[in-house]
């Protein structure tokens, strides 16, 4: 994602987000935090990474199933704009397995302004969770499926891939 995808972002969305989420958004894909290898025998993706876990200050614990990114995140935004009908009070930025069907969501909302909420099923009342995506990512932890953790030894990637391959060597 470029500065002026997120110019225009904020513009169509009327809002601000907080510096550091656009430092991440810019500089990085939060997408390759699940771990895929491409099997070339079934010609397909398979994911290694089961989920990515984080537990806050308070030992509360959720599973993140996946970091919405790109097209994702304007899509969930703009949907949840027009859906309320009102100004966004959050963003969702993760899908989460705990809680269950559930987002990670942050706050554009001034008083509040970048701090990390969950929310399970998308209709509860978010719960603060952290204070910025920065505790996130610098808590997160990776489970693996583990009847794949053999394979990951395997793994290469060719220049800008998003993805594992497997060396069947």
């Amino acid at each position: 994602m470029t500065k002026d995808d997120i110019i225009n972002i904020q513009k169509a969305l009327h809002i601000n987000l907080p510096e550091e989420y656009k430092c991440i958004l810019i500089n990085s894909d939060l997408g390759l935090l699940n771990m895929e290898y491409y099997d070339s025998n079934e010609d397909f993706r398979f994911r290694v990474t089961k989920w990515l876990e984080c537990t806050n200050e308070d030992s509360q614990t959720i599973k993140i199933d996946s970091f919405l990114y790109n097209d994702e995140l304007l899509d969930k935004w703009s949907m949840q704009q027009i859906m309320k009908g009102e100004p966004l009070e959050f963003l969702p930025i993760a899908l989460t397995v705990v809680p269950h069907n559930g987002l990670l969501l942050m706050s554009v909302k001034e008083n509040s302004f970048g701090n990390i909420f969950i929310s399970e099923g998308g209709n509860s009342v978010a719960e603060y969770f952290a204070k910025d995506i920065y505790y996130i990512l610098s808590n997160l932890k990776t489970v693996f499926i583990e009847e794949k953790i053999p394979l990951i030894e395997r793994f290469f990637k060719k220049y800008n891939e998003n993805f594992w391959r497997i060396n069947y060597e």
